[in-house]
């Protein structure tokens, strides 16, 4: 079986494919980024060049977007207990699952 392009899962399967690629603890910022860069990978195949021009408005209502779909998919994760929250460091999750069965 194939598996498929990070671009093509849903928000929640792009975040827990980059948690497995994570270490013990994982940097928010940082996966708040690799994730940014699956759904502007996304868009841009979605949209293939439909639209030209790029305003700076579209712009921020797109990063904004990407904002409230990564907070949806890290607490679905953390709903289903994928995350533990660290006291020592704000910025880090610490994962609670290191295998799949993929």
């Amino acid at each position: 079986r194939q598996r498929r392009a990070l671009w093509e899962l849903p928000d929640t399967c792009i975040l827990f494919r980059r948690y497995l690629e994570a270490g013990r603890m994982v940097n928010i910022f940082d996966w708040y980024e690799s994730f940014s860069l699956a759904l502007e990978n996304q868009r841009r195949r979605v949209r293939k060049d439909a639209e030209s021009e790029v305003d700076d408005e579209n712009e921020e209502k797109w990063r904004l977007h990407v904002q409230a779909r990564f907070i949806r998919a890290l607490h679905e994760l953390d709903f289903l207990g994928f995350v533990k929250h660290t006291g020592r460091k704000a910025d880090h999750i610490v994962r609670t699952v290191y295998e799949s069965a993929e």
